[in-house]
């Protein structure tokens, strides 16, 4: 959970960082929430004090995706501008140049992640406002690896097979033993362009609403997800 919440952050801040319009917009709500109507800024999902929000995601679960972290772009497009006389030089950008500044800067602060263990809130909601407005299409910048189907349980893999693909499909696939034989059978059986829930716009438009499918807990050291039980041993037997 919060793995895909950081990557949904990273697509929906470089869907931001191109549309300098929305920046705009985003930097206005949120100030006139804080400033005008009293909101706090952890339930804004936009951070305006000026901290980069962190989307490090494993290299395993971006595999499937060229999306660029935004602080990179920036540091590529806006190299010449220095620390020393800062001011000044921005004073001399042309306006299409400090809108694109705008909204790059703006974009390093969205922020849609979740802890692990932790559960959508307000900040969520918003961030989905934001992720909506940018129109992005998740599912062209990201698709799911083997390795998100590795940090899933065995009896959810099988049952999103039964909703996705249907009951034949999800009993042919409960007989495979071995989980990373099961991961490379749920993938190939799931329909083009599928996204985890997590993933999909709108999926933290209720606030508090806690996902089923996945472990929200952290990965031990040994790569396992929640418990080492009948998955290990039927591992060990195959």
């Amino acid at each position: 959970m919060a793995d895909l919440s950081r990557i949904k952050t990273k697509i929906v801040q470089e869907a931001v960082a191109v549309d300098p319009a929305l920046a705009l917009d985003i930097m206005l709500d949120s100030l006139a929430g804080q400033l005008l109507h009293g909101a706090h800024s952890h339930q804004m999902a936009l951070e305006v004090q000026a901290k980069t929000i962190t989307t490090t995601v494993a290299d395993e679960l971006m595999a499937t995706s060229d999306v660029r972290p935004v602080e990179e772009m920036m540091a590529t497009r806006f190299a010449s501008i220095p620390e020393e006389g800062r001011f000044e030089a921005i004073r001399e950008l042309a306006t299409d140049d400090k809108m694109a500044l705008l909204a790059g800067l703006v974009a390093m602060t969205v922020d849609g992640t979740v802890f692990a263990g932790g559960s959508p809130g307000r900040r969520h909601y918003h961030f989905e406002q934001i992720a909506r407005a940018t129109g992005v299409d998740i599912a062209a910048r990201w698709s799911a690896p083997i390795a998100l189907f590795d940090k899933m349980r065995r009896a959810a893999m099988i049952d999103l097979l039964r909703e996705e693909v249907g009951a034949p499909s999800a009993e042919n696939c409960a007989s495979i033993k071995k989980k990373a034989d099961l991961a490379v059978n749920v993938s190939g059986r799931l329909p083009a362009n599928w996204l985890p829930a997590p993933m999909k716009i709108g999926a933290f438009d209720q606030p508090e609403r806690q996902p089923e499918d996945f472990d929200t807990d952290m990965e031990g050291d040994d790569g396992f997800d929640g418990s080492m039980d009948d998955e290990m041993a039927d591992d060990e037997m195959a």
